[in-house]
């Protein structure tokens, strides 16, 4: 969802630049995954995605709302391997027309986290 990978996350740090928003309107459907990889063999901890969502984004203009209310999808790093979360499935039909990633947490308090993004796929 950012248009290139988060080169890196310090240890404990938030990554508060939003992602790109992404269009959902008139889906069904959409699967999301999280993916990152540790700095180094010592690495081991929760990634935190926090997923904002907006009923009423207007693509014309590019505003709309989205909510602090966030969901989170969390990525497990350990070691230097690259990780993905679970599919995380979101059912659009209530009304969501848009998407982003609010922010990205690095749960490991000790190491950085490289190769940061989240992916959407979407079915109508």
């Amino acid at each position: 969802m950012y248009a290139s990978n988060i080169a890196s996350i310090a240890a404990g740090a938030t990554h508060s630049t939003p992602s790109q928003v992404m269009k959902v309107e008139g889906l069904d459907y959409c699967t999301i995954e999280c993916a990152a990889t540790g700095a180094d063999n010592e690495s081991a901890g929760t990634v935190t995605f926090n997923l904002a969502f907006s009923t009423d984004y207007n693509w014309s203009d590019g505003t709309g709302t989205f909510g602090t209310d966030t969901e989170a999808v969390t990525v497990t790093v350990a070691a230097k391997t690259p990780k993905r979360s679970r599919p995380w499935f979101l059912d659009l039909r209530g009304g969501i027309r848009a998407i982003k990633v609010l922010s990205i947490v690095n749960g490991d308090g000790g190491k950085a986290v490289e190769a940061v993004n989240a992916y959407l796929s979407a079915t109508q």
